[in-house]
């Protein structure tokens, strides 16, 4: 996977949502194959020879796209045959998950999705006792929730509910209209999560259905979806990036198969989004226990200074387990170290000064949803509010890619990402009192440097009086607000 900018930073942004929890994958046929499942085309190739139909020039399968074959089937030997039969080839096979399967159920999911029709999603899932919701049908979807549960969401039904399985060309070209909950729950999908491709070949033309429905969907999000691909052709990369899609078009090295690398891509990117949760955890747990320290320790009013994206004072209470960060410690350390500043400025005990990145946007491109984006920014707003002078604020245009946590100039934390925008290293406690006295005096510079430009905006947009500065970015933390609200 590694290789030019473009890839890296591709990767980046797939290992952030995973590690936010915000990546739900979408299961093509090509997961399942590895246990022997038919294919699209073994199963219309079975049905073609019931019928004694022949793709030679003048049989009646010339005629039909093979999308139509199912149907005609069904106006043949009756209502369901088509479904049944292939409920039965499935029934006839002893089918177990496979690895694709084993490394999937690892990854930090919440919902999967997929056309697939077989149980080795579920059953690979209830290997490692977890229940899964499963939605087959319009009067299960009702049961979805993302957060307390592990959903399996069947676009195309299963071979345990026959009357909702979509095989015939009817069913692709009428789905929207025949499954309004479903679709919508596709769509609230697109909107608030990172879709992930997996096993999906282009030859079936049931693929290309689905694909054309998709570009619908991610006109109306912002956050990006991915396909993965082992040595497909160039043309259908081509074809995905043309609809939207993050094309990851994995290379086939001599003597390794599609499955072995397509492994070894699930594998790191586990792995990386495990090593990211571990870091940004780390770094939380030392904020915490240094600040504490130094508030235990200290005979005077203590000054920090901040140099984040949003700040410790944007991060708000997890809701029933339920963080914006992903994991679950992380956001309750996140939540403490909010905490413990907010009380530390409150009793006139200290003093905070930030540089922070206030755009909205840039929460979108970090895998935030619009309401987890909203949350932050509401509880920064709220903080700025309530702390007043003790909570000064300067507005840094450009993304963060060096945060910065100095208590006084005792001890700065510091981390640094590894790509443009995306994936921290772990942090580094600085305590050499000449190199940090160095660094207070930079940060200091530059906060006030941003501090005149503020001033220059408030007057440019007529704020007056001496807390014109304070306005101008209360009005604009209120405005990114607003640009959020506008793309709910």
């Amino acid at each position: 996977m590694r290789g030019t900018n473009a890839h890296e930073r591709i990767f980046a942004e797939l290992v952030e949502a995973l590690h936010h929890y915000r990546c739900v994958p979408f299961v093509g046929a090509g997961m399942s194959k590895p246990s022997g499942t038919p294919s699209w085309s073994d199963l219309i190739e079975a049905l073609s020879r019931r019928l004694q139909l022949s793709k030679r020039r003048g049989s009646p399968l010339s005629g039909f796209n093979v999308l139509q074959v199912p149907g005609y089937y069904e106006q043949i030997h009756g209502l369901g045959t088509a479904r049944r039969f292939i409920a039965e080839q499935f029934s006839s096979l002893n089918l177990r998950p496979n690895e694709y399967h084993a490394i999937l159920r690892t990854l930090p999911f919440r919902t999967y999705v997929t056309t697939n029709w077989d149980t080795l999603i579920e059953d690979s899932l209830r290997e490692i006792g977890i229940v899964p919701n499963v939605i087959r049908q319009e009067s299960e979807v009702s049961t979805f929730n993302d957060y307390s549960s592990t959903n399996v969401v069947k676009l195309h039904g299963c071979i345990t509910d026959l009357q909702n399985i979509v095989v015939a060309e009817l069913d692709y070209l009428d789905y929207a209209n025949r499954h309004t909950l479903l679709s919508g729950l596709i769509r609230h999908l697109f909107i608030t999560r990172s879709m992930l491709f997996l096993g999906f070949s282009f030859s079936d033309p049931n693929v290309r259905l689905i694909f054309h429905e998709i570009v619908r969907q991610l006109k109306n999000t912002n956050l990006p979806s991915y396909v993965v691909f082992a040595g497909e052709d160039r043309d259908w990369a081509k074809y995905c990036e043309v609809l939207g899609l993050r094309v990851i078009n994995l290379p086939l090295k001599r003597g390794s198969s599609k499955k072995e690398v397509l492994l070894g891509f699930l594998k790191e990117i586990k792995d990386e989004a495990q090593v990211l949760t571990e870091n940004k955890t780390d770094r939380a747990d030392l904020l915490v226990r240094e600040t504490k320290r130094a508030i235990r320790d200290s005979t005077r009013k203590l000054t920090l200074r901040v140099r984040a994206s949003l700040g410790p004072l944007a991060s708000p209470k997890p809701e029933k387990g339920i963080s914006v960060f992903g994991d679950e410690r992380l956001g309750q350390l996140e939540w403490e170290l909010n905490r413990v500043c907010r009380d530390l400025i409150k009793r006139g005990k200290g003093h905070m000064k930030c540089m922070l990145s206030l755009k909205s946007d840039y929460l979108l491109r970090k895998n935030y949803s619009v309401i987890e984006a909203q949350a932050r920014l509401r509880e920064l707003l709220s903080a700025y509010r309530d702390l007043g002078d003790g909570f000064e604020v300067a507005e840094i245009e450009e993304p963060i890619e060096l945060n910065q946590f100095f208590i006084d100039d005792k001890v700065c934390i510091e981390s640094i990402k590894t790509v443009k925008g995306k994936l921290y290293n772990h942090a580094v406690i600085i305590r050499d009192r000449n190199e940090l006295r160095g660094r207070v005096k930079r940060f200091d510079e530059y906060f006030g440097e941003l501090g005149r430009l503020s001033n220059d905006r408030a007057n440019d947009r007529g704020l007056a009086g001496k807390d014109r500065a304070r306005a101008d970015i209360e009005k604009r933390l209120s405005d990114e607000l607003q640009i959020l609200v506008g793309k709910q």
